[in-house]
């Protein structure tokens, strides 16, 4: 099942000159120089020399970006990005040097694309995220007091596209992905290092299994079916620390089931994507 590795958010610091005091507001526009995909730089590093260094969520190196920010008492800052058109981008508040609140996302057209919820300046559930059509997109929430919580996906024309429940901080899973029919299109669960893969047929009928880590990297032996039940291909991988890598021999068949080759895969080559593994095939 996708991931909600499909969306990564690219975090910069912007360092904006002059020193800010208590409720002074600072507009600056903004070609980040500074940038490290995926992670805060200098995170600690709050105040530094005459500078104010701000944390900007949404930025890239290309990005123009404006950037409003106010500085209140106690160092309570608040944040609005723009997008060059000058349409808002996204705001949030922080606290101590962390964002704590609700952080808001937009698209260009000014409708929401996402809100989190912030406590330390972690991502707390629940948090959604919508299409620019205003459809909710992913719905994500924590039982009461616990790390147990669940994951609700949905196409744009609104039917649900998955469920994910999850315990003990997503550790252990049980996933179900559904075709627009509301037919299952796929399972999974157990630990997320060696979760059990199951795809079917809208017919019903199994189409792909194998095993997984981490949702996307497959490890042991994965066979996908034809819609008749008969074998189309095996295949082994064998798991590295940070990828997967072919291993022994792979083998196709037609769809009566006749051995059409067999083939000594590249063993250097690197695989972190099921979606590769399950589109080849032959």
């Amino acid at each position: 099942m996708k991931t909600l590795n499909q969306f990564i958010l690219c975090t910069i610091l912007l360092v904006i000159v002059g020193k800010a005091s208590s409720s002074q507001t600072v507009i600056h526009t903004v070609r980040p120089a500074i940038y490290e995909k995926g992670s805060f730089i200098n995170e600690k590093e709050w105040i530094k020399s005459d500078s104010l260094i701000v944390i900007c969520d949404v930025c890239d190196k290309s990005d123009t970006t404006f950037v409003s920010v106010t500085v209140g008492k106690n160092n309570q800052i608040d944040v609005s990005t723009y997008y060059p058109s000058s349409n808002i981008r996204s705001r949030y508040h922080l606290s101590n040097k962390a964002k704590e609140g609700i952080a808001y996302r937009y698209f260009e057209s000014g409708q929401i694309e996402s809100f989190h919820f912030y406590h330390l300046g972690v991502v707390v559930l629940p948090f959604m995220i919508y299409y620019e059509s205003g459809n909710l997109k992913l719905f994500s929430k924590l039982d009461s007091g616990s790390k147990s919580g669940i994951d609700i996906s949905y196409y744009s024309s609104g039917e649900i596209n998955g469920t994910c429940t999850f315990e003990d901080s997503s550790e252990e899973k049980v996933c179900i992905e559904y075709y627009k029919s509301g037919k299952i299109l796929s399972t999974s669960y157990g630990h997320k290092d060696n979760l059990l893969y199951f795809e079917y047929y809208e017919n019903g009928k199994l189409k792909v299994e194998g095993r997984l880590r981490d949702g996307l990297s497959p490890m042991g032996v994965w066979k996908k079916y034809y819609d008749n039940g008969n074998l189309m291909f095996e295949k082994k991988f064998k798991l590295n620390i940070m990828f997967s890598r072919p291993e022994g021999e792979w083998k196709y068949y037609d769809e009566n089931g006749k051995l059409l080759k067999t083939v000594v895969p590249d063993y250097t080559e690197q695989i972190d994507d099921i979606i590769k593994v399950i589109n080849e095939d032959k």
